[in-house]
C-alpha cells in the first residue's frame, strides 16, 4: 500500500501536509475517530481524502451542499481518483448505476445528502459493501446550538446504527463553538476522537490589498519574479485559457514539470491545443489523461468529440457509448451517436437511435435538425410526422417542417405559408425571418428578402447575425457600398465588434477603395496585434502587390501560427514566398493549403490558380497543368489569363 506522503503527492500534487494535516490522517488510520475544526482553505477536504485512498474500502462523504459535491467529485476524477456523488440532480436511474457500480468496487469515494442515507436502496447498498470510513462534512449541522442546525443530519446517527461494521468516523467544520463541539461528538457518537482546532493564522500568507490592472498581467509579473512557482504558472495557464489567449496558455502549461502533469492539467492543455486547431496533439494528451484517470469524463467527452472530428468514428462510437454508461439518459450523447450514425452511412440505425426516446420533443426536433443537415429529408419528415400528430405539438415543429418543404422539395410557397405561422412571440421567430429571408432571395426577391431582414434587425436588435445577413446579401449584389454603411451604423451599436469592423474595412476593398481599406485594416491591426484575418489581409495584399515582402512574410507567418489549417491563410503564406523566389517553401505550403481545401465544399478557384503558377515555377508542369484545369472548371474571374498559361506549358 502507497503511504500517505506518496498518495499525497500522486494525487494532490503536494510534497508535504499543512498544520495539523498529518495528525488526523494519522488517527483515521489507526482506526480512531476524529473531529477537525479547521478554516475555509486550511486543506481539510485533504484529512479524510487520503486516507480514504489508503484504506480498503469505500469512504462515504455527508454533505449538504450539492455544488460542493459536483466540484468535489470532478476535481477527484480528474486526479485520477474514481469518485461519484448521489443526490437529488440525479434522476432514480442515474443512482441506481451509481450504486451498482459503487457495489462492483469503482468508487473509493461516494458524496451523499443526508436525506439519501435513509433511502432504502442506498441502505441496501450500505450493508452489502464494505464502508471504511463515514466522512461528515460540515459538522456543526448535526449541532442544535449552531445556527445552521439541519434536522436531515441526525439521520446519519440511525444510518451508522444500522450498519453491520462500524467504521471510522471523522467529522470536519469550519468552525465550531465549544458547545457546538461538544454536540458534534456526542450526537455522532465519536469514540475518544481526536479532536483538532487549528486557527486562521498561517505562516506563508500574509494579507495586503493591491489594485491590480488586468489578472493576466499581475500573475505574469509574479511568475516572472518567482519562475519556480509552478502552481502560479499553472494559475496563468489557466488564465490565459479562460481570456482565449491559448498560445500563451499551451507555453506555460508544456513549462510544468512531468509531476504537475495530472490529468487536469492534461486537459487543460489538449483544450489549448484544440483551440489552436491541433486535433491530434489534443487526443493524445486526452488519451494520456484518460490513462491516468478512465472515469474522467470531461476529458472522455472532449476525445470523442475530437475523434468525431478527425472522422475517427469508430473510436467516437466507442467513447460516447460508454459515457451512455455512466447516464442513459443523457440527450446530448445520444444526440452524438445519431450523427455518428449518418456519417457512417447508417441511416437506419439513426433513425432508431433517434425514435428512442419519443416523449423527449426537444429531442425529436435536434435529430430532426441532423437529419436536414445530411440531405435525409425524407427521415426528418417521418420524425417530425410523430410529433405533428400530438395535440401539445410546439409552434417550433412549424419551423423544421418549413425546411422539409424547402430543402426537401424546394417547394417556396409552402414553406413561406409554414414561415408565415409562426408567431412573434415563438422563440424560433428569429430563424424564421432569416429562413424567409433565404427563400425570397433565392428565389429571385431580393428587395423582398432585405425588407424581411431590416424587420428582423428592428425586433432582434442584438442578433448581429442580421447584420451580416444583410451584409452577405447586397455583397452578392455587388452593392458594396450600401454593405458597407450597414457595417459602418452596426459598429455604432458595436464598436469594438472585430469581426465588424474587419468587414467594414473588406468592403471598401471590394468597392474598389484598397488604400481606405489597407488603412483601417492598419488601424485594426495597432488594436489588436494577433486578429489572424487582419494579418492575413495586409500581408496577402503587401504580396499581391509584390511589395515589403518581408514584412508580408513576417505578418503571414503569424496568422498561420494563430489559425494554424486555414486554407486561405497557408494559401496567402505560400504565395508570399513565391514573391520572394522561395518556390520550394512556397511548392510545401501550397500542396498543404490545397489539401484543406479539398476536404471542404468550397473550393476556390484564386488557389489553384496560385497551385499551377508555383508548381509551374518549381518545374512541376504536370501539377501545373492539373492547378490551372481545375481553375478553369471553378469558372475563375480572368479564364483567359488562365488558358493562356496552359497554352504556354506546351
Amino acid at each position: 500500500m502507497a503511504d500517505k506522503y506518496t498518495v499525497l503527492k500522486k494525487y494532490f500534487g503536494y510534497d508535504s501536509f499543512r498544520e495539523g494535516q498529518e495528525l488526523l490522517i494519522d488517527s483515521i488510520l489507526r482506526g480512531q475517530d476524529v473531529l477537525g475544526i479547521m478554516p475555509t482553505g486550511a486543506g481539510k477536504s485533504v484529512c479524510y481524502q487520503v486516507p480514504a485512498l489508503m484504506l480498503p474500502g469505500i469512504t462515504v462523504v455527508v454533505s449538504p451542499l450539492i455544488s460542493l459535491m459536483k466540484d468535489q467529485v470532478q476535481a477527484l476524477n480528474q486526479a485520477g481518483v474514481h469518485a461519484a456523488y448521489i443526490n437529488s440532480s440525479l434522476s432514480e436511474g442515474q443512482i441506481s448505476k451509481a450504486l451498482y457500480l459503487a457495489s462492483q468496487g469503482r468508487y473509493k469515494i461516494i458524496y451523499v445528502a443526508p436525506e439519501r442515507l435513509e433511502s432504502g436502496e442506498f441502505m441496501r447498498f450500505a450493508l452489502g459493501a464494505h464502508l471504511s470510513m463515514l466522512t461528515v462534512d460540515e459538522a456543526h449541522c448535526i449541532s442544535q446550538w449552531g445556527q445552521d442546525f439541519r434536522p436531515s443530519y441526525l439521520k446519519i446517527v440511525q444510518f451508522v446504527r444500522q450498519l453491520p461494521r462500524r467504521p471510522v468516523i471523522s467529522a470536519f467544520t469550519a468552525t465550531a463553538t465549544e458547545a457546538v463541539r461538544d454536540d458534534i461528538v456526542c450526537v455522532l457518537g465519536l469514540s475518544e476522537p481526536q479532536v483538532l482546532t487549528t486557527g486562521f493564522d498561517r505562516k506563508n500568507l500574509y494579507f495586503g490589498v493591491e489594485y491590480p490592472g488586468k489578472k493576466e498581467d499581475y500573475v505574469r509579473d509574479y511568475v516572472k519574479k518567482h519562475p519556480h512557482d509552478v502552481q502560479a504558472r499553472l494559475d496563468l495557464a489557466l488564465l490565459y485559457l479562460k481570456t482565449g489567449a491559448n498560445s500563451e496558455a499551451l507555453k506555460e502549461l508544456e513549462r510544468l514539470p512531468e509531476s504537475m502533469r495530472t490529468p487536469a492539467v492534461l486537459y487543460y492543455e489538449a483544450q489549448a491545443c484544440r483551440s489552436l486547431n491541433r486535433p491530434d496533439q489534443a487526443a493524445r494528451l486526452l488519451r494520456r489523461a484518460l490513462q491516468k484517470s478512465p472515469d474522467f469524463l470531461e476529458a472522455m467527452l472532449e476525445l470523442a468529440s475530437i475523434e468525431e472530428q478527425l472522422n475517427h468514428h469508430a473510436a467516437a462510437r466507442k467513447l460516447y457509448e460508454k459515457l451512455m454508461t455512466f447516464d442513459e439518459g443523457n440527450q446530448d450523447i445520444l444526440t452524438r451517436l445519431v450523427a455518428l450514425s449518418l456519417k457512417e452511412g447508417n441511416p437506419d440505425r439513426a433513425f432508431e437511435l433517434a425514435s428512442s426516446m419519443p416523449d423527449s420533443m426537444s429531442f425529436i426536433l435536434t435529430a430532426s435538425a441532423l437529419f436536414l443537415d445530411e440531405g435525409r429529408f425524407d427521415l426528418a419528415e417521418n420524425l417530425l410526422a410523430t410529433l405533428a400528430e400530438r395535440p401539445d405539438a410546439p409552434e417550433e415543429l412549424l419551423f423544421y417542417q418549413a425546411a422539409v418543404a424547402y430543402e426537401g422539395h424546394r417547394d417556396a410557397v409552402r414553406t413561406l405559408e409554414l414561415l408565415e405561422r409562426i408567431s412573434p412571440s415563438n422563440r424560433y421567430y428569429d430563424r424564421a425571418l432569416k429562413l424567409r429571408a433565404q427563400v425570397l432571395y433565392e428565389n429571385g426577391n431580393v428587395d423582398q428578402a432585405l425588407d424581411v431582414i431590416r424587420k428582423g434587425r428592428e425586433i432582434f436588435p442584438s442578433d448581429k447575425d442580421f447584420v451580416f445577413f444583410a451584409i452577405d446579401l447586397l455583397g452578392r449584389q455587388k452593392r458594396y457600398e450600401e454593405a458597407g454603411r450597414v457595417a459602418e451604423k452596426a459598429l455604432h451599436d458595436w464598436p469594438s465588434d472585430a469581426d465588424l469592423a474587419f468587414q467594414r474595412a473588406f468592403l471598401k476593398d471590394m468597392a474598389g477603395k484598397r488604400d481606405e481599406a489597407m488603412r483601417l485594416m492598419e488601424e485594426l491591426l495597432r488594436a489588436n496585434s494577433d486578429n489572424a484575418a487582419v494579418l492575413n489581409y495586409i500581408g496577402y495584399t503587401l504580396a499581391e502587390e509584390n511589395r515589403d515582402l518581408p514584412r508580408a512574410l513576417k505578418l503571414l507567418t503569424r496568422a498561420v501560427e494563430l489559425s494554424p489549417g486555414t486554407d486561405y491563410m497557408l494559401d496567402s503564406l505560400a504565395w508570399a514566398y513565391y514573391q520572394a523566389g522561395d518556390y520550394s517553401k512556397a511548392w510545401e505550403l501550397i500542396r498543404e493549403a490545397v489539401k484543406h481545401m479539398s476536404a471542404s465544399t468550397n473550393q476556390d478557384p484564386t488557389m489553384w490558380e496560385h497551385y499551377g503558377d508555383i508548381a509551374r515555377a518549381y518545374g512541376r508542369s504536370d501539377n501545373a497543368r492539373q492547378g490551372w484545369e481545375r481553375a478553369l472548371e471553378l469558372r475563375p474571374k480572368e479564364p483567359d489569363v488562365i488558358r493562356k498559361k496552359l497554352e504556354n506549358l506546351q
